[in-house]
């Protein structure tokens, strides 16, 4: 791990903060950098300093603008969620179905779907055929449930009409799956 990157929280962090940092560092880097492989408790006591140094940060940047700020009584501590733990794309119909298609395309050469996820995320892969109005809207009868389900972060955060168009819906739908396929690629080195 490069020093340099947290060097500025060490100065923020009290002595004995700053012994518990550098010790789930070491932890960190004997693991590669895993952070899956520290205990929870270690995993909890990093969260809490990391959100102590975001929060010596943010009071730092108010006070340094002379800005004032209501306060609160609740400390916001960060979680780590772990990947492995969401629901697996592949585990719905319409992932199954969009690995199918990675496999069927992209795994011809004998690449293996791992890499054909790296590959397709990486480059924004979509078969053609999901540009036909007529097998979009096909899928997007089929697979209501589940493309309705991929979409709700997005319409929540989004607001728009993208479910009423069955192209955009099944498109938004490809790429939130192919998503969470690649975190956990990512995170675990096999979906």
């Amino acid at each position: 791990m490069d020093k340099n990157l947290y060097q500025s929280l060490l100065s923020d962090l009290s002595e004995s903060e700053r012994l518990t940092f550098e010790s789930l560092l070491s932890k960190l880097e004997l693991v590669n950098g895993d952070i899956k492989a520290l205990s929870e408790e270690e995993q909890l006591q990093l969260a809490e300093l990391a959100s102590a140094h975001a929060d010596n940060r943010n009071d730092h940047y108010i006070q340094s603008e002379n800005i004032s700020a209501a306060e609160t009584s609740e400390k916001q501590t960060a979680t780590i969620s772990k990947v492995s733990e969401t629901m697996r794309p592949m585990e719905t119909e319409f992932g199954a179905y969009m690995i199918d298609n990675i496999n069927e395309s992209l795994c011809q050469g004998g690449a293996s779907t791992t890499d054909a996820i790296r590959y397709a995320f990486h480059n924004r892969w979509m078969p053609d055929k999901l540009k036909n109005r007529d097998i979009c809207e096909d899928l997007f009868y089929r697979y209501y449930d589940d493309i309705e389900a991929a979409n709700k972060g997005i319409q929540e955060n989004s607001p728009s009409n993208a479910n009423n168009d069955t192209v955009v819906a099944v498109g938004l739908a490809w790429f939130t799956n192919l998503y969470r396929c690649y975190q956990l690629v990512e995170a675990e080195g096999d979906i």
